[in-house]
């Protein structure tokens, strides 16, 4: 796997957990405009999640093509014997 990717996709993932969570709470609360806003924000943060997600899913695969190539080392010299 992809250190960079997985590291990057868990943070986005937290924090859109994070901001989901925190607005989704707040929802309930104040008028109509806060409202609108508040989940307007909440979805955003449900967006960056998926995005945090994705990102880890593709760190996996990185590593599958990267190991599926198998290098070669030894080259063979075609016979000269004529």
């Amino acid at each position: 796997m992809h250190w960079l990717f997985l590291i990057c996709g868990c943070t986005i993932l937290i924090t859109g957990i994070v901001i989901t969570i925190a607005f989704e709470t707040q929802v309930k609360l104040g008028p109509l405009e806060e409202l609108n806003q508040n989940l307007a924000i909440a979805q955003f943060g449900g967006i960056i999640s998926g995005v945090g997600f994705i990102l880890m899913l593709a760190s996996f695969g990185l590593n599958r093509r990267r190991k599926s190539k198998p290098g070669k080392d030894v080259s063979t010299k075609p016979d000269e014997s004529n």
